[in-house]
């Protein structure tokens, strides 16, 4: 485990592992034995931020946990990945849609993307509104509207413009009596995309 400390300036450790459990243990005594040190400033830069085999995507949307499900396995099935970074906050696609919108939020939003795409190695992106929102109160067809300016307003924030980045919507399954919520792709021109569109219920 190769690694370099200059005390003249605040510590920085450089590291390179291959062994997630040396990782993990490294971690910990970081933690626990530097990060506690009140006058000295740190910085480690990890390799690997997650555990091999651990696959990821990126979901951006409505904070509404009705349509949580049916989103997470919207993206399980279409990404091939097992665990969804979720960014929400309600009305999530009315926000983005906006012309004047804020840049503030712009700027966190960006950091907690490239949290997901840089460190989780996210296989793709979800941008998704759904029908009876409270924080975007517009018709489906206005909505869905707003689900893909959110689309141009991300891909702006993605360093990757190969990233894959799918539109979706969720509404009530109306062929189901018990009202489960279903995801669909909005038809989209993506040309990182060269499969079809999908729907998935919950």
């Amino acid at each position: 485990m190769p690694w370099f400390v200059d005390y003249s300036k605040p510590i920085v450790i450089y590291i390179t592992i291959d062994c997630e459990e040396i990782l993990h243990n490294f971690a910990l005594f970081v933690k626990q034995n530097v990060f506690d040190c009140k006058n000295t400033a740190v910085a480690v830069l990890y390799i690997v931020m997650s555990q091999a085999g651990e696959t990821f995507f990126t979901i951006i949307g409505c904070m509404d946990g009705r349509c949580q499900e049916a989103v997470s396995l919207y993206g399980q099935e279409r990404f091939a990945a097992e665990y969804p970074d979720t960014i929400t906050e309600a009305g999530m696609v009315a926000i983005l849609a906006k012309d004047d919108i804020d840049p503030d939020f712009v700027k966190n939003l960006k950091k907690k993307i490239d949290i997901s795409l840089k460190n989780h190695h996210s296989r793709g992106i979800l941008i998704f509104g759904h029908a009876e929102c409270a924080g975007n109160p517009v018709d489906d067809m206005e909505h869905k509207v707003d689900v893909l300016a959110s689309v141009e307003i991300v891909r702006t924030l993605v360093d990757n413009k190969e990233m894959k980045i799918i539109p979706i919507f969720v509404e009530r399954n109306i062929d189901n009596e018990l009202g489960d919520w279903v995801a669909s792709e909005i038809p989209y021109h993506d040309h990182t995309d060269h499969d079809e569109p999908q729907s998935t219920s919950n």
